[in-house]
């Protein structure tokens, strides 16, 4: 499925700021998904998969895009200072990879489908996926 839409991805290490890397990265904001890795791009080190964007019932769209999705608060915390946090767990990089979601998809359909696939491979969500 991720085949099929316009992908890129970014490093982000401890010293980065967030909002300055999304824009030296040119992330659009535009409706998608995306996946954080700790230290390597490989399906193991999956921690996080998240959405930017929703539809409302009139088909209308909703929400933040991508960069800004990844630039808002989370847990109460700045971007910056939440992605920070991270680095204190034994992480060195995030690798932030992104897809931008045409039109005719809705991205929590794509969250929850990448979702299910880690879960029917690992037994478990991404560390950081607190419930789904």
């Amino acid at each position: 499925m991720k085949k099929q839409f316009i992908s890129n991805s970014f490093i982000l290490t401890k010293n980065d700021s967030i909002t300055d890397i999304l824009l030296k990265n040119k992330v659009p904001n535009t409706f998608g998904i995306y996946i954080i890795y700790k230290n390597e791009k490989i399906y193991e080190n999956i921690i996080y998969i998240g959405k930017a964007g929703e539809i409302d019932n009139i088909g209308v769209e909703k929400k933040q895009g991508l960069s800004k999705r990844l630039s808002n608060t989370r847990d109460k915390k700045s971007a910056n200072e939440y992605f920070k946090d991270l680095f204190n767990h034994n992480i060195k990089e995030l690798i932030i990879e992104y897809y931008e979601t045409p039109k005719t998809y809705i991205p929590s359909f794509i969250e929850a489908t990448l979702i299910q696939e880690y879960f029917q491979t690992f037994k478990k969500l991404p560390s950081l996926n607190k419930a789904y």
